[in-house]
């Protein structure tokens, strides 16, 4: 049996290899050879009576069998990677298979119940940023379902632990929730402190596109604002780091947003904002919003 105060070490180096390989394919989205990697993983890691290893393949091939949407077998990975986990002693491993599966329930109480006991764990193994991790889960959860006060509350709390751990690209996602949550609310001053923080956060540390999602998140809640002008620019921002960043849809998505925002005041250049969404979208194979495009510029007025 391997030394279980080192659980997620395998003893032998093809279990190494086959994790290493199961997480660089799923980081380049090939879930379906990720699973196979995990598999073989697995195997080795069996071979050799590693629990630590066996319980990490099996989080593999739920995450992998997960993204490749194949919920069920995917679930049942999850599940038995938790168990692997619960007979070791790092908590936090458990408290992670407990967030994966909320991820992929569909009933809101069993999801809920999974996020309450990883935050459990992740608080008694002091990994402050896990601790959010499952508070993050949840308040989106609560926002989805219209649960609006569970909602502020879970996200103001995992606001608070990515503070404490100094964990900037969650927070800044945790602000973006809340700022569209506060938006919700009809507190359009709340939700633009918290874009505002939320973008410089991710300006600072590099992410590209998730600025990108915050500054059309911004120019969307101006727009409602009825500041026109500031809209405007951040919405071009916006358009300039979805191209930048390759995300077609984003880049047409925000182009959209500025025809509909041109629509009465300038007509010429909405009309020229939807025909390069459209197009965008077209590359991108999204007909949805395509169509949506098209019905943009049909309803514009006559120059």
């Amino acid at each position: 049996m391997s030394d279980p105060s080192s659980p997620v070490r395998p003893t032998d180096q093809e279990s190494v290899d086959s994790l290493a390989e199961a997480e660089r394919l799923l980081l380049n989205g090939e879930p379906r050879r990720a699973a196979e990697a995990a598999r073989r993983a697995r195997m080795f890691a069996r071979r050799h009576d590693d629990d630590g290893g066996e319980a990490r393949a099996l989080m593999l091939l739920g995450q992998a069998l997960a993204q490749a949407g194949d919920h069920k077998p995917a679930v049942e990975a999850l599940v038995e990677a938790r168990a692997k986990w619960a007979g070791l002693p790092d908590q936090r491993h458990e408290a992670e298979a407990l967030i994966a599966l909320a991820e992929l329930s569909p009933d809101e109480a069993t999801a809920d119940s999974y996020l309450d006991s990883a935050r459990r764990l992740a608080r008694a193994a002091g990994v402050v940023r896990l601790e959010g991790d499952a508070l993050l889960a949840w308040g989106e959860r609560a926002a989805a379902r219209g649960d609006e006060d569970i909602a502020l509350e879970r996200l103001s709390e995992a606001r608070e632990r990515f503070e404490r751990s100094e964990s900037v690209l969650r927070l800044g996602l945790t602000l973006s929730r809340l700022a569209n949550l506060e938006a919700r609310l009809g507190h359009a001053d709340r939700a633009h402190e918290a874009l505002e923080t939320a973008i410089g956060l991710f300006e600072d540390s590099g992410d590209l596109l998730d600025e990108a999602d915050a500054r059309r998140q911004l120019g969307r809640l101006l727009a409602g604002m009825g500041d026109r002008d500031g809209a405007r620019d951040a919405l071009s921002a916006a358009v300039r780091r979805f191209a930048a960043g390759g995300d077609l849809e984003g880049e047409g998505a925000c182009l959209l947003d500025l025809g509909r925002l041109e629509a009465k005041a300038a007509p010429g250049q909405a009309g020229r904002h939807l025909r390069h969404a459209a197009e965008l979208f077209r590359r991108a194979g999204n007909a949805a919003l395509g169509a949506e495009a098209q019905k943009a510029m049909a309803l514009l007025p006559a120059e």
